[in-house]
């Protein structure tokens, strides 16, 4: 990160970057967490920002970019190589839990927008 000092009436002002700069690829980002995770078990998000800066949003997209390499949970991420039959049990079943709140939140919409439709119609 680069902090750029500017002159404004005759005083100095620190300014930082408001944004990392957007990298396109994000396979050097990717690999450094596959070499992080391997044979570690479960770490945490804050883990990961010690060691590699990355924040939680940044991670979890890390992770949804890694093939399937990659599960997380409450407890943290973890390859999905070294995952237990556990852990890949507790893992499916909060994706489906979580695919199962977005088709109802849809279909909510969906009956919100019809009706508002209707409504307009008479």
């Amino acid at each position: 990160m680069k902090i750029h000092e500017i002159a404004m009436d005759g005083e100095s002002q620190i300014t930082l970057p408001l944004f990392r700069p957007r990298i396109q690829d994000h396979a050097e980002d990717r690999a450094r967490l596959l070499w992080f995770l391997a044979n570690r078990g479960w770490r945490t998000a804050s883990d990961i920002k010690s060691v590699l800066g990355y924040d939680d949003r940044y991670t979890r997209k890390l992770a949804s970019e890694c093939e399937g390499k990659i599960i997380g949970s409450q407890d943290g991420y973890r390859l999905t190589m070294d995952a237990t039959p556990e852990d890949m049990n507790e893992w499916r079943g909060r994706q489906q839990s979580q695919i199962e709140q977005m088709q109802k939140r849809i279909i909510m919409t969906e009956k919100a927008w019809h009706s508002r439709q209707n409504h307009l119609a008479s």
